[in-house]
């Protein structure tokens, strides 16, 4: 940082421009294969296997509707990866339906048999109720189908039911047949029977049912007694009638526990009662069952069937639905299982055509192989969907590929900058080893920071292998620089070379001796510089610089030679010199200060301070501190204590026959800094001090102290602005200032020692020469600080 006590600090505006990140989730790239995705079949006779053409081919989800060639093909050419159902239909035959399923860049075949139409059988009522009344019900059987001829078969058991016709023929016509019932044969009850048709258009049942009524005494009747559940019915009502006189008291029982009746118990006179029959397939097996359900009463006993069919249920199950194929791996596995009962048909589609399954569709438990094609895909991660459909559910896997970068070249050595000025520099490095087919470019980058990547500012690209050298402009002066060269080869990889670095100069202001003031003593402290215009000097006088006009301040009685003075405010300023004499500046006028600890004896050189309760000043072997109601003296084994510089209240470094530093605690000799003497200090940082003694300039790093004699004339005052921007003064009125990488001379408006050097930032500026000389530095070039 900035030493504290002689300077404000400045910061620099860096401008970091990132390029964009290109290992991100991509999609295919634009020189990926040309993705066809289609499906194709042929249709043919299943009985004869001929082609068929004219035949209507959809699909579902709708893509378009076409007909089959002359060869009994199709095809849809621009579809998206999916499940479809392939319907088809032509005059004359059965329609057809084909599940496929297909991913992208594939085809999938899926060739369809059509049966051909035959006689179908239809016949109404498929329930004859003749009650206690009816003699004659007829019957309709209808060739549904209207194709050739239907030979149909009525067979019955029942003598008491009679049919006027048990068997015939028909084509596109209806047939009538009589069913007749003659109660004169049986007793009073109820009776029922079954007609078995057959015929060349399928076969099928009619349940039929006759009453004689009981004159004398209740009678039940249960209607139907016949009932059928299938496979996805649960309930059915049965009617209980009172077919003869007086009042019917019934009751219901069940054959099995799956089968329950409500009501189970009633009492009917004239009325008819419903009553509801259920079946629960819970906890069943897959099957057929058949059941029974007793209804008995003061009228007789009836007995109704009951039919069930507990379908088989099949669950989908996956065994793992996500996976991360990484930047090698190329298959994985996972398991399709049926948990459930039954046959579970399943089908796979992907939505990326470099992912794909084998098999992609199939029944049952299967073990199915992921696999991952790279090839073509630029650098970074994908990800991709395997969507499960199934009779038993649906379900989907995740699936995620990473394409590594290319394999990167051989790198380049960079040479250290060359010819580096305030806006520029020269780069120069050793030729590619790569052919001129493998070889695409140099990609040059540069950072504010030590870790340049191809993130960092990219400068230029350079396509011809054979340029070694590059000229980089448009830097800012007093900054230092980064920089990376990569070598980038045809596939796309790259490597970095060595990083280098420089620091460019500050393009720098001018002096010029703004007034000469007398009784101004020229010690390494004289000068302190609130702001630009707020500037005090002391010695045998006290001057102060308002931004206009320098103006002799009231100096109190009885002091003597005021050497060092400081300032944390406008309002807030100490000054210090020999015989012990300390005064204190409050916004208006200078008091002095006096304690027992300081003797007319005691000559002190500087002061420092953080406010007006926690001040420093150094004398002659010691160092005195006052934290708001004492002064308390640390005595150390030094000579005259000329020069201080603080960085906290608890950081404090000071120049005498070593280097000092106060760690909050106490006071000590930097280890190392004892083998010379030093004059001013300035302080940026714990591990980047400078100091001056005549014809040497002294750093300390934090570790050791390095002594540069490079300049040989005498140097008196220092002052840090940063690390790459600092100034000295010295003999002669020699300047020097330093650009990060070496001090130079610069131009000097006088011929005059300058002890005290006070810089208020990079762009401004204040010294003072040995005749009263009050220089001022001013640098227009360089922007206010922000």
């Amino acid at each position: 940082m900035v030493r504290c006590s002689k300077c404000i600090n400045m910061f620099f505006v860096l401008a970091i421009v990132l390029s964009s990140l290109s290992c991100k989730k991509a999609e295919a790239p634009s020189d990926a294969p040309v993705i066809i995705t289609k499906i194709i079949g042929t249709v043919t006779n299943k009985v004869t296997s001929a082609l068929l053409q004219g035949v209507q081919i959809t699909t579902s989800p709708v893509t378009s509707t076409i007909t089959t060639d002359a060869n009994g093909k199709y095809e849809f050419d621009k579809v998206t990866a999916g499940s479809y159902v392939i319907t088809a239909v032509k005059a004359g035959y059965k329609d057809s339906q084909i599940n496929v399923t297909i991913t992208e860049g594939n085809t999938a075949t899926a060739d369809i048999q059509l049966e051909e139409k035959t006689s179908e059988l239809e016949i109404t009522p498929s329930f004859v109720d003749f009650s206690t009344s009816e003699t004659k019900i007829t019957l309709s059987i209808n060739n549904k189908s209207g194709i050739g001829s239907l030979n149909f078969n009525l067979a019955k058991t029942a003598s008491w039911l009679t049919l006027s016709e048990s068997a015939g023929s028909i084509t596109n016509n209806i047939k009538y047949i009589d069913l007749t019932v003659d109660r004169s044969q049986v007793g009073y009850g109820s009776y029922n029977d079954v007609i078995t048709v057959t015929s060349n258009g399928g076969n099928t049942s009619i349940s039929v049912q006759m009453v004689k009524q009981n004159p004398n005494a209740p009678q039940l009747t249960v209607t139907p007694v016949l009932n059928d559940f299938g496979g996805t019915k649960t309930e059915t009502n049965v009617t209980l009638s009172n077919t003869g006189t007086g009042s019917l008291t019934w009751s219901a029982t069940t054959s099995d526990a799956w089968i329950t009746v409500s009501p189970a118990s009633g009492d009917i006179s004239t009325n008819a009662t419903t009553v509801t029959i259920k079946v629960n397939r819970n906890s069943l097996a897959p099957g057929n069952y058949n059941g029974t359900v007793q209804f008995a009463s003061n009228g007789g006993n009836q007995t109704a069937t009951v039919k069930m069919n507990v379908p088989a249920v099949p669950v989908l199950s996956i065994t793992q639905r996500s996976f991360d194929f990484g930047q090698t791996v190329t298959s994985q596995t996972f398991v399709v299982n049926n948990i459930g009962t039954g046959t579970l048909t399943w089908n796979i589609a992907s939505d990326k055509p470099w992912l794909t399954v084998s098999p992609a569709q199939g029944t049952n438990y299967t073990s199915t192989t992921i696999s991952v094609n790279r090839t073509g895909y630029t650098t970074g991660t994908y990800t991709g969907k395997l969507s499960i459909t199934s009779n038993g559910g649906s379900d989907q896997v995740d699936v995620t590929m990473a394409v590594p970068p290319p394999a990167p070249p051989p790198s380049v050595v960079l040479a250290t900058p060359e010819n580096v000025t305030a806006y520029s520099c020269d780069l120069r490095w050793q030729q590619s080893t790569l052919g001129t087919n493998d070889f695409s470019s140099y990609k040059i980058y540069y950072d504010t920071q030590p870790n340049v990547t191809e993130n960092s500012t990219l400068v230029t690209t350079i396509t011809n292998s054979s340029t070694v050298t590059k000229n980089i402009t448009g830097l800012k002066g007093g900054t230092k620089y980064y920089f990376r060269i990569y070598v980038v080869n045809a596939a796309g990889g790259s490597a970095g070379s060595n990083i280098v670095n420089a620091t460019t100069e500050i393009q720098l202001g001018t002096w010029s001796v703004a007034i000469t003031l007398t009784g101004v003593n020229p010690s390494a402290n004289c000068l302190f510089p609130v702001s630009e215009t707020d500037v005090w000097a002391v010695g045998d006088e006290i001057w102060h610089y308002n931004g206009t006009t320098w103006i002799k301040d009231l100096k109190p009685s009885g002091i003597g030679k005021l050497n060092g003075v400081y300032f944390t405010s406008a309002s807030e300023g100490w000054a210090v010199g020999a015989s012990g004499t300390v005064i204190r500046y409050n916004g208006s006028t200078w008091s002095k200060i006096t304690s027992p600890v300081f003797s007319s004896s005691n000559n002190f050189y500087d002061v420092v301070l953080t406010s007006g309760n926690d001040v420093w000043i150094s004398g002659d072997g010691a160092f005195y501190h006052f934290d708001g109601s004492a002064w308390i003296k640390s005595t150390v084994s030094a000579y005259g204590i000329v020069d201080m510089d603080l960085l906290t209240s608890n950081e404090i470094y000071a120049s005498s026959g070593s280097l000092w530093k106060y760690n909050g605690v106490g006071w000590a000799s930097v280890p190392g800094s004892s083998s010379t003497a030093y004059e001013c200090i300035s302080v940026i940082s714990s591990n980047n001090v400078w100091s001056v003694y005549y014809s040497s300039i002294y750093h300390y790093d934090g570790n050791a102290v390095v002594k540069d004699t490079t300049l040989s004339s005498d140097k008196y005052g220092i002052d840090m602005v940063s690390e790459n921007d600092g100034w000295v003064g010295g003999e002669y009125g020699y300047i020097y200032h330093y650009n990060g990488n070496l001090w130079k001379n610069v131009t000097s408006p006088t011929s005059h020692y300058i002890y005290c050097i006070r810089m208020t930032s990079a762009k401004t500026g204040w010294a003072v020469s040995s005749t009263g000389e009050i220089l001022r530095y001013l640098n227009s070039s360089l922007k206010k600080k922000r």
